[in-house]
């Protein structure tokens, strides 16, 4: 191959590949508001069968609170993936940011 070439990358179409999806995003907002990232939950994989429920820094424990300073690994956190996602879309519904659900961000909006 001379400098400058384009490697033939023919190859990588042959390589077994398997998609993974590693982390699944609710929110009780749409996609497109200005605060969804601070209502969205995410479901992250933790490897194995295991998922955690992340909100910002915390992560949903099994006591039903979030804690902040927790890693994925910890069994604490850890749920299959039936169950977090469960947990997921209940806390997307309840979660408040500065006293207000996504409900009330929306109804507050169609006041304006």
């Amino acid at each position: 191959m001379n400098a400058g070439e384009i490697p033939n990358m023919d190859y990588v179409a042959m390589l077994p590949m398997k998609l993974t999806p590693t982390r699944y995003t609710i929110c009780a907002l749409p996609s497109d508001h200005r605060e969804w990232h601070t209502f969205a939950i995410h479901v992250e994989w933790c490897g194995g069968t295991a998922w955690s429920v992340k909100w910002i820094g915390s992560r949903l424990t099994r006591e039903g609170e979030w804690a902040a300073m927790v890693k994925t690994y910890e069994p604490q956190v850890q749920f299959d993936f039936e169950t977090a996602w469960e947990l997921a879309e209940e806390w997307a519904a309840k979660i408040e940011v500065n006293g207000r659900t996504a409900s009330d961000v929306l109804e507050m909006e169609k006041q304006r």
